[in-house]
């Protein structure tokens, strides 16, 4: 969580610890402070709230058959759940401790303000980083679904229909998952592999294909079944 989220764009920002500088600071104090309590009273909870947070990780810690995706926050993301709890509790028990100490209204105040200060910085850091830095981070990395979408949607609406239109699929290409999502078709994956381009065939005419503008090889293939196409 304050260490490395993993390289995983599509959820995250790589190479970049999980939580801000706030967040990570109180989950630390508060896994010592559980830490502590469960050592003075033996209390089960503590041990309980301790342990879930590698267990929730396990998940991505036994994703073997993907060692690149190893950490990725979206097998990780039960975790999130103990690990806030344990920022809450390292917060309410900073505060608190701070405002059974002030004697006086000004230093109450100030405890107050240091409970505010938190909370916004902690705030502007998150809106830093899931607004500009991972906003850039996936428009850099991603592809542009949107407008394939768009493609798709205008050529279903006009001549064709949702049973022949196929996005060629590649490595490192387009979800195309997310292309039947854009077209207003969210339950439709519009996905063909190369080898299965014969099927397609028995499909009455017209028919869109979508390939990726480099993928010279399997566009030759589909010229090949398609001779008269463009």
């Amino acid at each position: 969580p304050f260490w490395d989220n993993g390289n995983v764009w599509a959820h995250s920002v790589p190479y970049r610890p999980a939580l801000d500088v706030v967040s990570a600071g109180l989950y630390l104090l508060g896994v010592v402070l559980v830490l502590g309590r469960y050592l003075r009273r033996r209390t089960w909870q503590d041990l309980a709230l301790l342990l879930s947070i590698p267990v929730l990780m396990l998940p991505s810690i036994l994703s073997l058959a993907f060692p690149e995706e190893n950490p990725a926050l979206n097998r990780t993301g039960a975790a999130a759940i103990p690990i806030f709890i344990l920022m809450a509790l390292a917060l309410e028990g900073l505060l608190r401790g701070l405002w059974q100490r002030a004697k006086s209204g000004f230093g109450r105040g100030l405890v107050l303000a240091l409970g505010g200060l938190l909370v916004l910085f902690s705030a502007s850091q998150n809106y830093d980083l899931v607004f500009r830095q991972y906003a850039s981070s996936y428009n850099a990395a991603s592809w542009n679904t949107s407008q394939i979408g768009a493609v798709v949607r205008d050529y279903i609406d006009s001549t064709g229909d949702v049973d022949s239109v196929w996005v060629v699929g590649i490595p490192y290409w387009v979800d195309t998952r997310l292309v039947g999502i854009n077209s207003g078709e969210p339950e439709k994956d519009y996905a063909i592999w190369p080898k299965d381009f014969a099927v397609t065939l028995d499909t009455p005419a017209p028919k869109l294909f979508i390939l990726r503008a480099d993928d010279e090889v399997d566009i030759d293939l589909l010229m090949s079944y398609y001779p008269n196409g463009y």
